[in-house]
């Protein structure tokens, strides 16, 4: 399975979500340009800070499609986010979400890419 590369949301043109990985597949930078509801959402946290993997876990959803998802803790100027990214047996973004602690607040299930 490759890395996330890009997320698309709300403007179906244009990724508004890039990241960058070391030769070793960790995580290295996510840039934003935020729109919309998410932007609305963000807003109040400040400035990007750091991000950091907490744990992987698989798990069949409700549809009963094998996925395996990778939290992240995202440091904020003015608090922190825990972010799921989900992925599906065959490698495609099955969704991704962003929230404060266990309680996920927004859910943007994604296109394969």
């Amino acid at each position: 399975m490759g890395n996330l590369q890009t997320v698309q949301d709300e403007n179906p043109s244009s990724a508004n979500t890039k990241y960058a990985y070391d030769a070793a597949h960790r995580l290295l930078s996510a840039t934003q340009t935020l729109t919309g509801t998410f932007k609305l959402f963000l807003s109040p946290y400040g400035g990007f800070r750091s991000m950091q993997l907490v744990r992987s876990l698989a798990f069949v959803s409700s549809e009963g499609h094998h996925r395996i998802a990778y939290v992240y803790h995202a440091t904020f100027e003015n608090g922190d986010l825990l972010y799921t990214f989900s992925f599906d047996s065959d490698g495609f973004v099955g969704g991704v979400a962003a929230g404060r602690q266990k309680k996920v607040s927004i859910f943007l299930p994604l296109a394969p890419i």
